[in-house]
């Protein structure tokens, strides 16, 4: 059995055998900026429009200094600007349907 000690791990595999690294969401387009997303967000929250999850990390809820802090979210995980669950929540509530 020989082990390579290249310094690097190797990509880890879902079940469907594509690694994390390979795997990206495709791009989605939308009707406002990613810098408007903050700001359409406190927005619909003040006027009690914005239903938020449920808080999965407690110990993380407040540190909006955190340059990965999601508002809606309430988590350290990516910033809020690039929430796509909340900026599809955005685009579903811009269409004349709903």
């Amino acid at each position: 059995m020989s082990v390579e000690l290249s310094g690097e791990a190797p990509p880890k595999t879902k079940k469907n055998g594509v690694s994390n690294q390979e795997f990206k969401f495709p791009p989605k387009q939308y009707s406002f900026k990613d810098e408007q997303v903050v700001t359409i967000f406190h927005l619909l929250q003040k006027g009690n429009k914005l239903k938020l999850p449920e808080v999965r990390r407690p110990n993380e809820v407040g540190r909006t200094n955190d340059p990965n802090y999601c508002l809606f979210h309430r988590m350290v995980h990516h910033p809020t600007h690039k929430c796509f669950v909340l900026k599809d929540k955005f685009r579903l509530w811009s269409t004349p349907e709903f």
